[in-house]
Order: structure tokens, then C-alpha cells, then sequence
């Protein structure tokens, strides 16, 4: 391979993939008020990217786009696709590809259809918040990985989904108590994904709500640096390209909704996502590389994809020789049918079809200036005129 230098021995790769992880409460990403230091350990002997976004918040398009590398956008005559996808490939390479996962949807997707073993972890929800770590999902989720890929001596491809956040809530209420200070509302104690729409002008539903969601991150911290150890403390990490990344965000009240985004939410605080690329100890030369380089989830699938010897196109690989290069000069965002986005380094622009008074279809432009606006907080699309003018006359329009 062009970018990372060759290896004696069969490669392997393990690709943690986190539903709901919102970037902004990682430590390696500017957070300071949530405990990750397993996660920051783990950034501090990665290459991170400092703006990968997901261009859909469709999950079955998302792993068509993460196992076959085809866009959202572009449309196929046969689902799934004819041609083998990733797993399938490395597996006619004499590879062990695992899926796990504890979301049916990702299991029996029908882009799942190339690996050998699927382990679906989905379960009943708990009625109430679990009583300690190693009772969470998290907990047992990242401890059978490790037994995975030890019980057997062979290559392997393993892909982990967690559904996290967008599962059950069973984060025990000390973890969620732990950002509560005295005189804060109650911490939101329930089970079930919090969803409120256009409520959250009351600060004290978001705090509540914020502090819950805090307490699951340093939980999937605490759970992760098991993992972590058996990756950098044995044979796990030998020969083993790590990928640690989310499938979408999670609204905490940015834009006065709190959940899970929908299809149409297409909001900083859902798109852009951490992504955190780790190689073996013995190719690492270098420590916490950061790229500022637009990056997308088809990022991952080419960089697999180089890292097995399938493919040299240009991936994420290629930012670890030179932290200043770039992939994309825009990444093209599809939501619902009312409304599609556009992200460049410079900007964010969106386009939504809107229904007026007289039912009559109107366009409503919105454009931000990025990455200073991370959560797309001022809107300036009437003070430029000519960028707009420019963004429209590309701009894939929703019928």
C-alpha cells in the first residue's frame, strides 16, 4: 500500500460504530465537562478527524454507503447491489468477518449479507436503569468483542454497532447523578429514548435530559477502556487498524428538539460525528494527527478497503502521511424528501421545500459559516448573496 507501510503478517480491523454519539462530549473533541479519558487515551495514539460527517441519517443507507461504498445519493437497480460488498470480499480472502451488533435493523440489513458470523445482542429492555457498568449493554458489548476475536487464531474483520443511545437507557442513575449539582432538576431517570419536539424552551427539561446523556457517555467510557486495554496491554492491537466512529448524532436542544434526529434534521449536532482511526503499535509513528479535511462514512469503507489490499484509492489512510491533504471539497447531505444540505469547508447550506399559507411550495435557503458556527446558531444567507447563488445552482432540489 501507498500510505502505511507493509506488514508481514494478515492485517485485521475492528470498526466501533456508537448510534446517537453526540461529538460534542468527547474530551479529543473540545468537551471538558464529560469524563472520557478512556476515549482521550485512545485519541491520543489516533488519527482523528476533525470534521467527518454523516451525509445521511438514514441508517440502511448509511451501511450501504459503510460496506459498499455507494453514496446515499446514488440510486442502485438491485438491493442489495449484485457485487460483493467489503465483508464478502475479505471473506473469499480466507478473512473471519464478524458482525455484532444489539440492533436488529443493522443484523438483518440487507447490506449485511457478507459476513460470515452475525451475533445479535438485542434484548428486552430492562424496566429500570441497571444498578452497575458491568450490568450495561455497553459493558457486555465491548467484553464480547474481546472474547471474539480471541477464541480463535485467525485474520478478522469485525464490525461492531452499538445501538447505545438510540436503545434503552440503562445507564445506572449514579452515572447520571454524577453531573447533577445541588439545586438542578431532577436527572431524567427513564429507560426509553427521551423525544421532545418544540419543547424544550424549559432549560430544565434540556438539563435534565443533558445530564442523563452524560452519564451514558462516561458509561461507554468506562466499558470502552476495558476494551482498550486488551487492545493496547495484549495481542488484540497486533497487526489490528481500529476505528472508532458513530452512525449519527443526538439533539439535546440546539435547535429545540431533543432525541434521536429524524430523517429532515439535518443539524451540526447530528451530522457531525467523531471519527478516530488507530494502527497497530508497531506502524504508529506518529501521535495525535489531526486533519481539519472533510471526511464522510465512504471515507471508511476506502480506507478499509486500502488497509486489506482491495483498493488504492485515495482514503483516510492517505491524511496520515499528510495531515493537510483533502478528500472532498464538499460532501453532498441527503434528508427527507423536503430537504437536502451541502457542507463545505467554509459553509453549510441547506435547502428546504416548505408549504406556505396557500399550500403553494416555497424553497426556504439557510446558509451558516463554518466551522466557527458549529451548531448552526447564525443564519446569513441574506447577507451573502453570491454564495448562495452559487450553492443553487448545483444543489440536488427535492422534488
Amino acid at each position: 500500500m501507498n500510505n502505511v507501510p507493509c506488514q508481514k503478517h494478515k492485517r485485521n480491523a475492528i470498526v466501533l460504530v456508537v448510534d446517537g454519539l453526540h461529538v460534542g462530549f468527547i474530551g479529543a473533541y473540545g468537551n471538558s465537562s464529560v469524563m472520557t479519558p478512556a476515549l482521550d487515551r485512545f485519541a491520543c495514539d489516533a488519527f482523528l478527524c476533525d470534521r467527518y460527517y454523516t451525509n445521511t441519517l438514514d441508517l440502511s443507507l448509511l451501511y450501504r454507503e459503510f460496506w459498499y461504498g455507494i453514496l446515499p445519493e446514488e440510486p442502485e437497480e438491485e438491493t442489495p447491489p449484485l457485487f460483493p460488498n467489503l465483508p464478502r470480499r475479505l471473506e473469499e480472502k480466507g478473512y473471519r468477518t464478524i458482525l455484532l451488533t444489539d440492533d436488529p435493523e443493522i443484523a438483518y440489513n440487507l447490506y449485511a449479507n457478507g459476513f460470515s458470523e452475525v451475533h445479535n445482542m438485542d434484548q428486552a429492555p430492562p424496566p429500570q436503569p441497571v444498578a452497575s457498568l458491568e450490568e450495561t449493554q455497553f459493558f457486555r458489548m465491548f467484553a464480547t468483542i474481546v472474547d471474539l476475536v480471541e477464541e480463535k487464531d485467525s485474520p478478522y474483520f469485525l464490525w461492531c454497532h452499538f445501538k447505545s443511545f438510540a436503545g434503552p437507557w440503562d445507564f445506572p442513575l449514579e452515572y447520571r447523578n454524577e453531573y447533577a449539582e445541588e439545586g438542578d432538576p431532577d436527572v431524567y431517570g427513564g429507560v426509553a429514548v427521551p423525544k421532545l419536539v418544540h419543547q424544550t424552551e424549559d432549560p430544565d427539561v434540556r438539563q435534565s435530559v443533558t445530564e442523563a446523556y452524560s452519564g451514558g457517555v462516561t458509561v461507554l467510557d468506562e466499558a470502552f477502556a476495558g476494551f482498550l486495554e486488551s487492545l493496547t496491554g495484549g495481542d488484540l492491537g497486533k497487526n489490528t487498524l481500529t476505528i472508532f466512529t458513530a452512525s449519527r448524532g443526538f439533539s439535546l436542544g440546539e435547535h429545540r428538539l431533543i432525541g434521536l434526529p429524524d430523517l429532515g434534521d439535518l443539524w451540526g449536532e447530528n451530522l457531525h460525528i467523531p471519527c478516530m482511526v488507530r494502527l497497530p503499535e508497531q506502524l504508529d509513528g506518529q501521535r495525535m494527527v489531526r486533519s481539519d479535511a472533510l471526511a464522510q462514512p465512504s471515507d471508511v469503507f476506502t480506507a478499509l478497503s486500502e488497509w486489506f489490499g482491495l483498493s488504492s484509492e485515495k482514503s483516510l489512510l492517505g491524511l496520515l502521511v499528510d495531515e493537510t491533504a483533502s478528500l472532498h471539497n464538499e460532501i453532498h447531505i441527503t434528508g427527507d424528501s423536503t430537504i437536502s444540505a451541502v457542507m463545505q469547508s467554509d459553509w453549510f447550506f441547506r435547502l428546504r421545500t416548505e408549504m406556505d399559507e396557500f399550500q403553494e411550495k416555497r424553497q426556504r435557503i439557510e446558509l451558516y459559516a463554518k466551522p466557527g458556527d458549529r451548531y448552526e446558531v447564525n443564519e446569513v444567507a441574506d447577507r451573502c448573496e453570491e454564495i448562495v447563488e452559487e450553492f443553487m445552482q448545483r444543489v440536488v432540489v427535492n422534488p
